[in-house]
């Protein structure tokens, strides 16, 4: 895939949240849901970049202003066989193939329809709240087929150009994404505590005050996740079989993530790492610079594989942290630490040198939209785990880290992990129903806060046992147990993996499934997919998707669709490196898996270069 994206546009966009250019967003698109991406400026796509892509995306800050040479070789693109996808296209590209558009810019109230979303997503899908403008015609594109629309009106429609296709999204994708995942702020970017209007005297906002509908306050359903995955699987996938890299380790279905603030124990914060690691489970310790905690405790927390991260206390919050200063015995004042003043004293304690890993005490906001993850990003901070509802939920659309934007919509380098179940007035704890939720479709990052203290301060025996009992109903679900910082590792892994692949039309199929369409029999994976009887002719010839794969460790997998246009799945090969014939060509063991109901195989891949051939008859 390769998104090409025009940065000076972007900056150059409309001044507030609802008129400025959030194509970037399709960048953590693809980078949540496939892994490894392409990106490009116009002025540096070449027909070399386009040979190499079989999926181009024109985001909203480019296909309004494509020049002419440009727009000649995306035509010839499409006809030969490529899939371009356009988002809300002017000028001679609408021309040339969206509808018309002379509605015009329509505020979108709600997904009325979603081609090819399984029950029960479909429905998931529809009750999405909207915050999005989307662009109106007065009468569709002619034999375009229509793949999701808002009001009734096409949304998302996909037409065929030569061999290949060219789909229009006609809506702010960016605008949807950025309001569920980072939070929709006032136009003037501003953050209210509440219903309050922006005042000093106001008490600052929480991040609960960043959701963007109150329908999502405990959400069961991951609604930004939904249409990201509908887009690639449902709509893009539709066209262009694409590879991607499953989103956890090994054959997790999932993660957890157990977070545990203290701000008080110090070195005795370190507890329930104790039981964790029992259960070969890990957690991030979120401690206060000024907590107690010691180098011989932080040692300790480290050796048993815990992470340790840093409870921000932010000034202009009730939770700020200040040291006393005053001259010539005169009562002292308070200095606010800063970030970059916690982090050193907190840094000093650890065995590294680093803190990759923070949270903001007590939820406490900025009145700005983007302030905090720009101090976070300037401090070199990697993920920060702020963002907690008041009640359990995807109130952010996601369990997975997005990548936070600023307000000029360009990209930080800090990543946000929203909390899933939020455990600041825990009086009971299960992960049943997200565990649930998880493994049998959406596949998420599930975070809970669970304070160290909380068991002392407010003993509760049943909470203490419904939080051993826990890692029981984690083992069942598959889902493994991490810290941030060792997911982090993961996800940069998989950002950053090389990942190519091509289809090879008219193949033979590796003989011994010839053998077995033949007499039909129904052992194996020639026929365990689907429709074994229409298998019974014995076609001996399918396609192929070849695919390369260059990965930095060995916990990764790659996952393929379950079926390429009218063929499905047969088996997958890894081709002997010194030889064009399939002879002592090794079969990979497969696994069935699915996201959000689109039916996928997820193959392991060894560290190093990997070549894979991929068949479907």
């Amino acid at each position: 895939v390769l998104v090409v994206i025009d940065y000076r546009a972007i900056r150059a966009s409309g001044d507030t949240f609802r008129h400025q250019d959030w194509s970037a967003a399709w960048i953590g698109l693809f980078e949540q849901e496939l892994g490894p991406v392409a990106v490009t400026t116009p002025s540096e796509l070449s027909e070399d970049k386009l040979e190499q892509s079989r999926v181009v995306v024109l985001t909203a800050s480019v296909s309004d202003r494509v020049p002419d040479a440009m727009r000649e070789r995306l035509r010839q693109y499409a006809l030969d066989g490529g899939v371009l996808v356009m988002e809300r296209p002017e000028g001679e590209l609408r021309e040339a193939f969206a509808a018309n558009g002379e509605a015009g810019h329509q505020r979108g109230r709600r997904i009325t329809f979603a081609r090819g979303l399984e029950a029960p997503y479909r429905k998931q899908l529809l009750k999405m709240p909207l915050q999005t403008d989307y662009i109106g015609s007065t009468s569709p594109r002619e034999e375009a087929q229509t793949l999701m629309a808002i009001d009734g009106a096409p949304a998302i429609y996909a037409l065929s150009v030569g061999r290949g296709t060219v789909v229009t999204l006609d809506f702010d994708l960016g605008e949807q994404l950025v309001s569920i995942q980072q939070g929709r702020p006032s136009n003037d970017f501003s953050v209210s505590a509440g219903d309050s209007e922006t005042k000093a005297s106001s008490p600052p906002p929480t991040t609960g005050d960043l959701v963007m509908h109150a329908d999502l306050m405990g959400a069961s359903v991951p609604y930004a996740d939904l249409l990201e995955r509908f887009i690639v699987y449902g709509v893009i996938g539709r066209y262009a079989p694409l590879p991607g890299i499953w989103p956890f380790p090994g054959d997790a279905a999932g993660v957890v993530i157990p977070l545990h603030g203290d701000t008080t124990l110090g070195d005795d914060a370190g507890w329930m790492l104790e039981y964790e690691a029992s259960h070969d489970a890990t957690s991030t310790l979120l401690s206060s610079s000024d907590a107690g905690l010691t180098p011989a405790g932080a040692a300790v927390f480290n050796r048993r594989g815990g992470e340790t991260g840093l409870l921000w206390k932010r000034s202009g919050t009730p939770a700020r942290l200040t040291e006393p200063i005053g001259l010539w015995g005169l009562t002292p004042v308070g200095r606010p630490l800063t970030l970059q003043d916690q982090l050193e004293r907190l840094v000093d304690t650890l065995p590294g040198d680093t803190i990759t890993t923070t949270k903001m005490a007590g939820q406490w906001w900025s009145r700005q939209w983007d302030g905090p993850f720009r101090r976070l990003a300037a401090a070199g901070v990697r993920y920060d785990t702020s963002y907690e509802p008041t009640r359990a939920g995807f109130a952010y659309g996601t369990g997975l880290p997005f990548q936070a934007l600023d307000r000029s919509g360009l990209p930080l380098s800090v990543r946000e992990l929203p909390v899933v179940m939020p455990g600041r007035s825990a009086k009971t704890f299960s992960l049943d129903d997200q565990l649930e939720i998880s493994r049998e479709g959406h596949h998420q990052a599930l975070t809970y806060t669970l304070r160290p203290s909380h068991f002392g301060a407010h003993p509760n025996v049943e909470l203490f046992e419904q939080w051993v009992d826990s890692f029981e109903a984690l083992r069942r679900a598959e889902h493994v147990v991490t810290n941030v910082r060792r997911f982090g590792r993961f996800r940069r892994a998989r950002r950053q993996l090389e990942l190519s692949a091509r289809l090879l039309e008219e193949v033979d199929l590796p003989e011994a499934d010839r053998e077995s369409a033949a007499s039909g029999d129904p052992s194996g994976d020639a026929s365990d997919d689907s429709n074994d009887d229409a298998r019974s002719d014995a076609d001996s010839e399918g396609i192929v998707l070849r695919i390369t794969v260059e990965a930095p460790r060995n916990d990764l997998s790659v996952v393929v669709p379950a079926t390429v246009r009218d063929h499905s799945f047969v088996e997958a090969r890894r081709p002997p490196r010194r030889q064009a014939r399939r002879a002592g060509a090794q079969k990979i063991e497969t696994v069935r898996e699915h996201i959000v109901g689109f039916p996928l195989r997820r193959i392991p891949v060894d560290t190093g270069s990997t070549l894979i051939d991929v068949y479907y008859r």
